[in-house]
């Protein structure tokens, strides 16, 4: 069988659509001895894609480029892969093409895209929510088996597009082994010479609406305002969507009198990102919702205490090896952040905990289980 994927999605840096799909595509080239794979790849992406340079007798590679990318993936994609003769194709993230008339398997992180429709209607992100909105129920429709990583995800489309249950496949990625490793000396005095010695909360996604960033800085603020002394610090980890932590969130940092306090880092190297997770003295993810929650795997495999919002499928993933809040109330994240901050003995159990719940998740039981999805 010939499968095949756009592997341009690896270059993405920083995301977790990206990290998905360069632990996918080796952990199916490791383990499923069958198949043969074409990647497909744009020019820019030779130096910049970690999957560029992989090679074998199972696997070939191809470029393909559009002027636009949405021509790109509905039109010069489904050209290459006819002339390819592929017999699936796997949309790694909500986009099959138009003009492609094989078998498809997608699979769809998120659905919050469609039902948070107020934390995406704002300049900077309506283009984008324009295009998921368009492209996941066409995917839905296209696709002979949808993935999620997530029984919410799966749950939530059949009640919203009422797909048969036979047609949706929970298939949550495995932990990443980086992460399971302790970080170097180096790593951890990068991450020291960046962030500095003293301890801090480490927030990692994106800086956007739906991940609520300005939910947890206003919990911070509380704790400041409890007479800690030093007080508690954040490190937010992630790119801003749009400029969306220019408009909101640096203004909100100056009113709450968080300057001091807080540090944007934007996109860190996976090196610095792991020594992050092995210092912080908790990861914090109070998102209005997410399909999955991939900051909370790493963090767990890392040996981070985990903090995370109620609802969505954060609970899936950290089940009791976690301290679940009230996202909407900023109040209760940092009640739970001040619990983590003075009990040592509190954090090292949620610790052992994630960690053994990190090891539950692993790539052998996903790929067996999508590569049963490529044969039908």
């Amino acid at each position: 069988m010939r499968i095949g994927l756009d592997a341009s999605l690896a270059g993405e840096a920083g995301s977790g659509t990206g990290r998905y799909a360069r632990l996918l595509v080796r952990h199916l080239l490791a383990l499923d001895a069958e198949s043969e794979y074409r990647l497909y790849f744009r020019s820019q992406d030779e130096g910049q894609n970690p999957l560029r340079a992989l090679d074998g007798p199972r696997v070939a590679s191809r470029v393909v480029d559009a002027p636009h990318p949405l021509w790109r993936v509905h039109v010069s994609l489904a050209r290459a892969l006819r002339r390819d003769r592929v017999d699936v194709y796997h949309a790694l993230a909500f986009f099959v093409p138009w003009l492609w008339r094989g078998p498809a398997v997608v699979t769809v992180h998120d659905i919050h895209p469609v039902l948070l429709r107020r934390h995406w209607w704002w300049r900077g992100s309506r283009r984008a929510y324009l295009v998921m909105r368009l492209h996941i129920p066409l995917a839905l429709r296209r696709a002979r088996v949808v993935l999620t990583h997530s029984a919410y995800v799966r749950d939530t489309i059949r009640a919203r597009y009422r797909l048969p249950a036979e047609r949706i496949v929970v298939t949550p990625p495995g932990a990443d082994p980086f992460f399971l490793a302790p970080p170097t000396p180096e790593e951890l005095a990068a991450a020291a010479a960046r962030f500095g010695d003293e301890p801090f909360f480490l927030s990692v996604g994106v800086l956007a609406p739906q991940k609520n960033p300005a939910g947890l800085l206003r919990a911070l603020a509380l704790l400041g305002r409890a007479g800690e002394r030093p007080p508690p610090r954040l490190v937010l980890v992630g790119r801003s969507v749009g400029d969306y932590a220019r408009r909101h969130l640096v203004p909100l940092v100056d009113a709450l009198g968080l300057a001091d306090r807080v540090t944007l880092a934007g996109y860190v190297e996976d090196g610095v990102l792991r020594a992050l997770y092995h210092r912080a003295t908790a990861l914090v993810m109070p998102s209005f919702g997410e399909g999955f929650g991939l900051p909370v795997l790493e963090a767990m495999a890392a040996g981070a205490p985990v903090i995370a919002a109620t609802g969505s499928s954060l609970p899936e993933v950290a089940g009791e090896a976690a301290l679940y809040v009230d996202p909407r109330a900023p109040a209760d994240i940092a009640e739970a952040m001040d619990a983590l901050w003075h009990d040592g003995a509190r954090r090292a159990d949620l610790a052992a905990r994630g960690r053994a719940r990190a090891l539950t998740f692993t790539w052998e039981r996903a790929v067996a289980r999508i590569v049963e999805c490529y044969r039908g």
